[in-house]
């Protein structure tokens, strides 16, 4: 509807009768006949129609107007349109077909009704229209068995098309999870890199800091370490101190007479008395 509005307002002159067409079929689905009758009423309004969707326009109105049992007449009047369009184009269409079988139905006329049906291209439409005509002609029995093959077809349909349906939905979720297992897999490997190039990253420091280090001890000169002090031993050397200039006596109460002899250590002299005797 946004392409429809902007449409009218900035392109006047563009042909846009297929968007209509394509709502127009949206509603029949729908079984929405005015909303039908509206777009297709809008489709013949645009400029530069081509055949092929006029033809189109007037058979999705037939289509429409089949719905409502009522509206015979109605009908009739979009049908005498479509037909003059294709005698002038020469252009034929399913739709215009399924109009046809339509008109022959709201008409009476079951034989040409079956013959129709039974030229369809579908093989769901054909089988379903046929015996829609037989039972119309009190074939009954045909109607009966055609309408079981009916069934029989369309439920293998349906269930070949829900096995594709679960294959493809079964192939979507193994390329999903393979595509998971992937990028878990890229993921954990950029994991290791930066693990790796952080251990390297460590060592490179660790070299680089012990080169400095033995660089640093090459270049730097050593110093000799000064002698260390001895608390218990002089500082200066010792000389011996000279001798006495003259010998003390002693004189006791004992007739004994001792000689005294001066010994000097380093720390303090010393008297010694010697027996004469």
């Amino acid at each position: 509807m946004e392409c429809i509005s902007y449409k009218e307002k900035y392109l006047p002159n563009l042909n846009i009768a297929p968007v209509y067409l394509s709502l127009a079929k949206i509603y029949h689905n729908w079984s929405k006949k005015d909303k039908v009758m509206e777009v297709t009423e809008k489709a013949l309004q645009e400029p530069d129609l081509r055949p092929e969707q006029i033809v189109q326009v007037w058979s999705y109105r037939c289509l429409a107007a089949y719905v409502d049992d009522e509206k015979t007449e109605e009908f009739n009047r979009y049908y005498a349109e479509l037909e003059k369009v294709r005698k002038e184009t020469g252009i034929s269409t399913n739709l215009s077909q399924r109009a046809d079988i339509y008109h022959a139905e709201i008409n009476g006329d079951y034989e040409k009704m079956l013959a129709l049906a039974q030229n369809m291209a579908s093989p769901l439409d054909r089988m379903s229209t046929t015996a829609r005509a037989y039972k119309m002609l009190g074939r009954w029995e045909d109607a009966y068995y055609l309408q079981v093959d009916y069934k029989n077809y369309s439920d293998s349909i349906n269930s070949a098309e829900l096995r594709n349906l679960t294959l493809n939905h079964s192939l979507a979720l193994d390329a999903a999870r393979a595509e998971n297992e992937a990028k878990e897999l890229k993921l954990e490997n950029q994991q290791l890199q930066l693990e790796l190039l952080y251990m390297l990253a460590i060592i490179a420091i660790l070299v680089i800091a012990s080169l400095a280090f033995i660089l640093y001890r090459i270049s730097t000169p050593r110093r000799l370490k000064p002698p260390t002090t001895n608390s218990r031993m002089p500082t200066t050397s010792w000389k011996r101190p000279p001798p006495p200039r003259s010998a003390s006596r002693v004189s006791c109460a004992s007739p004994a007479t001792f000689r005294c002899r001066w010994y000097h250590r380093p720390s303090q002299s010393v008297a010694t008395w010697t027996s004469m005797r």
